[in-house]
């Protein structure tokens, strides 16, 4: 069975004013991306990692288990779900 995903449509125009402008368009140019919608995507994924992923208990056990200095993020998010998994069971 193909897993559902979930889609999310922001309509009606999204307006960034000031400051939060300023710091947007500082994202997009240093990062060299030319789509706001990618700007958003990376926002999210940083948020997830940072606030999500990245707990203390997670952090002791990922940094028992790896040794390799820089990891993709795909990488990451999959030892993250055995993470989960391991500690479901135990």
């Amino acid at each position: 069975m193909a897993e559902r995903k979930t889609v999310l449509r922001v309509s009606g125009g999204l307006r960034l004013e000031g400051e939060v402008a300023d710091r947007f368009l500082e994202i997009k140019r240093e990062l060299g991306l030319t789509n706001d919608t990618e700007v958003f995507r990376l926002m999210i994924n940083h948020y997830f990692m940072d606030k999500v992923l990245v707990t203390p208990d997670f952090v002791e056990w990922f940094c028992a288990r790896n040794h390799k200095p820089v990891m993709k993020i795909s990488e990451v998010i999959e030892e993250y779900e055995l993470y989960k998994r391991q500690k479901a069971t135990s």
